[in-house]
């Protein structure tokens, strides 16, 4: 069986504030607990999940991996599993599913923003702050969750903290999920036990690739109309590009809208309107 895992940080065991996760943590030189942190709890998971018969395992960072210091290395990482690593937005050229797997795990996730009691809740960035897919709001778990109903691959598997595990259920029902944190506000967080957590990492993730027949993957037949929300500060002005492309609508001074056939296309080209608007931050 092969899974497909998509790792981010402000989930991770033990991150709760700023900058853990961001570059100004590594400025600061405090980002090795993390990136230790992120590493146990992917090998955790990997661990339980060949417990149950998984073998194949290919780990995306979607924290983002650029060097000098990358969030996962190589030579720390479970030594069968393949590591995807990238300068700059993943899957900007390529399908990374097209090879086709049997699973999509989420490991240290967050809820989308604006949830208050999800610990540093946000959408990629800053830059969007809603997404609207069809109507249904969607964060970074309902876009890994709908990029892998594309390839009828089914989400199964998310750890996170509270919220992001309270939202990944009402998207699926029958995910399996692992709490590593309680959110209190968005930067204030109760953590759990390392050991404890790390056991229902363990645990779970087994579990999950027992369950793997009876979750269904997330799909969205098109056409798929798209609203994005911006924020970020700058606003007006990452609007301003994005409505450059003829096909972007600007429905208010602060948002855009497109519709695409697909649910792939909407996909990809919200990936590629947020790298443009990021570029309209400073």
């Amino acid at each position: 069986m092969r899974v497909f895992i998509a790792v981010d940080m402000e989930g991770i065991t033990g991150v709760v504030h700023w900058p853990q996760p961001t570059k100004g943590g590594r400025e600061l030189g405090d980002d090795e607990n993390q990136r230790q942190q992120m590493t146990i709890d992917v090998n955790t998971v990997i661990k339980g999940a060949r417990s149950a018969g998984a073998t194949d395992f290919t780990i995306l960072d979607s924290h983002g991996s650029a060097p000098p210091r990358p969030n996962l290395r190589l030579k720390d990482i479970d030594p069968k599993a393949k590591l995807l690593s990238y300068r700059q937005s993943f899957g900007s050229t390529s399908d990374l599913l097209g090879e086709g797997y049997d699973a999509m795990f989420i490991v240290g996730m967050h809820a989308m923003d604006g949830v208050a009691d999800g610990i540093l809740s946000h959408n990629f960035t800053s830059t969007f702050r809603e997404i609207y897919f069809n109507d249904l709001r969607i964060g970074e778990t309902g876009f890994f969750a709908l990029w892998a109903g594309v390839h009828n691959i089914p989400l199964v598997y998310l750890s996170g903290d509270d919220a992001a595990c309270v939202e990944a259920k009402d998207l699926v029902p029958d995910i399996v999920t692992t709490s590593t944190k309680k959110g209190i506000t968005h930067g204030f967080a109760m953590l759990y036990p390392e050991a404890e957590v790390r056991a229902s990492l363990e645990r779970d993730a087994a579990s999950a690739i027992n369950n793997v027949g009876d979750i269904k993957p997330v799909t969205m037949a098109g056409p798929v109309e798209v609203k994005i929300q911006l924020g970020g500060g700058r606003e007006t002005t990452k609007a301003d590009v994005c409505a450059m492309f003829p096909w972007v609508e600007r429905l208010s001074g602060t948002s855009i809208g497109y519709t695409v056939d697909t649910v792939y296309e909407a996909l990809t080209t919200m990936r590629a309107l947020l790298m443009l608007a990021e570029s309209q931050r400073s």
